[in-house]
């Protein structure tokens, strides 16, 4: 009786554990297989489209020469972003400091607007890229889609 006592006990917790660990893997899983059918943002590939893509109306050609132009300034920038990012926290460790170093203040500042300033110069050139390569309607979609998410900007006239 002990015996059969045990195998069952043996059996019923392995298929609870069993049950448990599927379940585990279905929670984790099935969610992942059905969110990679709504991605958003820059497809990978070039079938297909992200939302500048269809906002702009561009034709496949001139989304092969836009975006490993995109890619190229995203890996640019983010670097940039951690260098801002790093100046940044420079001074508020010199603003923390107890005598405050005026010098090493205005030095942090000058290293954010330089940052700022590169950050500025590389964007507005890759626009002027960008904008070479559109049509006059795509032009006007492209500059109206940049006024509109301007998030530091107020109501445009």
């Amino acid at each position: 009786m002990t015996k059969r006592f045990f195998y069952g006990f043996l059996i019923a917790s392995s298929l609870i554990f069993n049950a448990a660990f599927i379940a585990m893997w279905l929670t984790h899983a099935v969610p992942r297989h059905f969110m990679k059918h709504f991605q958003y943002g820059c497809a990978e590939s070039l079938h297909q489209k992200c939302p500048m893509q269809k906002a702009l109306a561009l034709s496949d050609s001139q989304w092969t020469l836009l975006h490993p132009k995109i890619e190229s300034i995203r890996e640019t920038t983010s670097g940039l972003y951690r260098e801002l990012a790093k100046n940044r926290t420079a001074l508020v460790d010199e603003l923390e400091k107890t005598p405050t170093d005026s010098a090493a203040l205005s030095a942090c500042r000058e290293r954010i607007i330089a940052c700022q300033k590169n950050m500025q110069a590389l964007v507005t050139n890759h626009i002027l890229e960008e904008k070479k390569m559109l049509t006059q309607e795509q032009q006007r979609r492209f500059f109206s889609a940049i006024r509109s998410n301007m998030s530091c900007a107020g109501p445009v006239p």
